[in-house]
């Protein structure tokens, strides 16, 4: 009924204050927010309405935002208490989301979680918007679970705000990470089914089907012990770890030797699967580069007993093993 009224009465400042009011009674903060701008715009003293939009962006985590706008309420009244008081508290806090955010584009995960604790600690507020900005962090880090916690924990509504699509983003990456592939598939269609046509999205979902269906198979991650966003220095050292310990050399009885044998050959196929880019990104698309019929037959034969020719001892199976690290 006020969005009618305001059709016809545009500059009334005091219809922008009701329907203000009523957004933020019903949990619309950014709809409370955009319309106390526009009563902003229309009063002649807007410092206290800078004031109160400040407040609500710093609720809802838009600490930029809640910044700015103290900036401008000092800029047309240095001396107003409430924005002096404030604009200390938040230029502290935006320092310290800045230092969360520049360790994200350098890469730096851990200092990325500690930065964001120290703010946490100094600010309990800002808890559930460090918990976003550090969904990726906990992931690359490797710490998938406290990824899924946090982002459960953010996780309120049916439907899907445009910010939780991208809590349930991480979170579906973090299960997949994790082999947890019901769940990645289950929070891939939520996202699908707010924005249907997002390509990033359907293939994510078909990496998901697949990682599911391969999952009875070889899996070259599990083999080295190793997470599915390893990087390749993390994999060459398992292998090597992992090799120094099956060798068959080590063994005295056949039988050890034997299933010494089998373990060592899988671990060198994974390997050599998960440190070739091409040969990785197939796996990760459900297609085993050493298995000829993955392959749809394009690689026929077995050699010595190894698809591909591929022989980690070098020569044929069973005799004497020679292992060489490079």
């Amino acid at each position: 009924m006020i969005a009618g009224i305001i059709e016809h009465q545009k500059w009334n400042a005091e219809l922008f204050r009701k329907r203000a009011k009523c957004a933020e009674k019903a949990g619309d903060f950014k709809k409370a927010v955009r319309n106390l701008k526009q009563l902003i715009k229309l009063s002649p003293d807007s410092t206290d309405v800078m004031h109160e939009v400040s407040q609500i962006s710093y609720k809802i985590g838009d600490f930029d935002d809640s910044l700015k706008m103290i900036r401008e309420c000092l800029k047309l009244n240095p001396d107003h208490k409430q924005c002096f008081a404030f604009h200390k508290t938040i230029k502290k806090l935006v320092k310290g989301v800045d230092s969360v955010k520049s360790s994200i584009e350098s890469q730096n995960w851990e200092d990325c979680l500690k930065t964001a604790a120290k703010t946490v600690k100094s600010f309990e507020s800002a808890k559930s918007a460090m918990q976003i900005l550090t969904l990726k962090c906990h992931r690359e880090s490797g710490n998938n679970q406290q990824a899924i916690l946090d982002a459960t924990e953010l996780l309120t509504s049916e439907k899907p705000s445009e910010v939780e699509i991208e809590i349930l983003h991480h979170r579906a990456l973090a299960y997949l990470e994790e082999s947890e592939f019901d769940d990645a598939i289950q929070d891939v269609k939520k996202m699908l089914e707010s924005d249907p046509d997002n390509q990033e999205f359907k293939e994510l979902l078909r990496k998901a089907e697949r990682a599911k269906a391969q999952a009875g198979k070889r899996d070259y991650y599990k083999i080295l012990g190793v997470k599915r966003n390893a990087q390749k220095k993390e994999i060459v050292k398992a292998y090597r770890q992992l090799a120094q310990k099956w060798h068959p050399d080590n063994f005295k009885s056949e039988d050890e030797k034997k299933k010494a044998e089998k373990k060592f050959i899988d671990i060198a196929a994974a390997k050599e699967v998960l440190t070739d880019k091409e040969k990785r990104e197939q796996f990760d698309n459900g297609i085993d580069p050493l298995d000829p019929e993955a392959q749809n037959q394009q690689h026929h034969g077995h050699h010595g007993g190894f698809p591909h020719g591929f022989n980690p001892f070098g020569g044929g199976g069973g005799g004497n093993f020679h292992f060489f690290y490079n």
